[in-house]
């Protein structure tokens, strides 16, 4: 390689054919990093930060319009208050029209007539999922997962109990609120920690939420509020356009569609 010589005034006067290949190349990533700096000073990667409400619903409008509810679900009036009644073994599944966002928490008043409910959390498109079973002597924490090797008829999930304690649920209004943090699951009921649980097994990172009240029983809700992640917020021009799917989807139920 020639020697790379200076005139007085420093200039170079020779340079190797590789040397300009090399600040060739610097000035093309020199390049490449301002274009990209310029993208996300224009929010088009820019995340949201912090927990937000990803879903709410107190019920006094009358309808349950951002729910898909299956029979036995609907409004009904107690004391002059409209709340969620569920009956029967039949699910109620929270949506929205617009969004996504990843859930790390749920939190529901609830009100016991009679019989038991599962309040399922992280249920994944498949059917797996964590669901917390409240009836009036009980509280308990069990997981759905596929059998393996998965049974080409019949019931294709076992739901083992990952832990269970003794509750007292009278008839009156309480507080229950699911959180999950990784594969630490934690059940508060009225501000009280009931559950503290780390799933070390394969744990489910991920989901929506749903209602299931089971056979032969009635349940009221009230002040619904979904807490999550919200999602990234779309590149300028564009909004997040939901195609249907469970509340915390894992974004296969989103797309991006010019505003």
């Amino acid at each position: 390689m020639r020697a790379i010589k200076k005139t007085r005034k420093g200039q170079l006067r020779h340079m190797s054919p590789n040397f300009k290949s090399a600040v060739g190349k610097a000035v093309l990533l020199v390049i490449v990093l301002g274009l990209l700096a310029t993208v996300l000073s224009q929010g088009a990667f820019a995340q949201t930060g912090g927990m937000t409400a990803l879903f709410s619903d107190d019920f006094e409008d009358g309808t349950a319009d951002d729910w898909e509810l299956e029979t036995g679900w609907g409004i009904e009036l107690e004391n002059g208050n409209h709340v969620l009644s569920g009956k029967g073994h039949s699910w109620a599944r929270p949506v929205r029209s617009e969004g996504g966002g990843t859930i790390t928490s749920f939190k529901t008043r609830i009100k016991r007539l009679k019989g038991g409910i599962h309040l399922n959390f992280r249920l994944g498109p498949k059917g797996t999922r964590y669901f917390v079973g409240v009836n009036e002597d009980r509280l308990y924490l069990n997981k759905s997962i596929l059998k393996d090797p998965v049974p080409t008829e019949g019931n294709p999930f076992e739901h083992p109990e990952l832990i269970g304690v003794r509750l007292r649920l009278d008839s009156a209004w309480h507080t229950i609120k699911v959180t999950g943090n990784g594969n630490n699951l934690k059940v508060y009921i009225d501000g009280q920690l009931m559950i503290d649980y780390t799933d070390e097994e394969n744990p489910h990172l991920s989901g929506s939420v749903a209602f299931e009240t089971l056979p032969d029983s009635h349940f009221y809700f009230d002040d619904v509020v979904v807490m999550g992640e919200a999602p990234p917020e779309p590149p300028p021009g564009y909004v997040w356009k939901k195609l249907g799917g469970p509340l915390g989807g894992l974004g296969y139920d989103i797309r991006m569609r010019t505003g």
